[in-house]
């Protein structure tokens, strides 16, 4: 992935509603999330059912003896698993946004019929 279209892609995900962290995960210098089907809690407060998180990992800090601007990484995480267990599923590839969406969501679709989830 070029510079272009790295930062393209930030701005696109931006602009879509998706919110930047700084707080590293794996080393990545930043990531965007999102979270999907979202619902009240005991509190009454919105939580979501899962979430996809995407690491950028921007290697122009390292100068020009890289070959490509950065990459991203994504992370299908889980969130309304009763048991505190993490069933993550990790890609370090994909077509575009709405294949990750697509994929996400059979994943998630999957992990509750695995796992003890909460009540919708």
């Amino acid at each position: 992935m070029n510079g272009w279209e790295l930062s393209s892609l930030e701005q696109q995900l931006i602009d879509d509603g998706w919110k930047k962290s700084l707080m590293a995960i794996h080393s990545e210098d930043f990531y965007l999330y999102k979270g999907y089907e979202p619902y009240d809690d005991d509190n009454g407060e919105t939580t979501y059912r899962y979430q996809i998180l995407l690491q950028f990992y921007d290697w122009r800090k390292y100068g020009e003896r890289v070959d490509e601007a950065g990459t991203v990484t994504i992370i299908i995480m889980p969130l309304d698993i009763e048991d505190d267990r993490r069933a993550d599923l990790l890609l370090s590839r994909f077509e575009n946004v709405a294949s990750v969406e697509r994929i996400a969501s059979e994943y998630y679709e999957w992990v509750r019929k695995q796992f003890k989830c909460r009540d919708r």
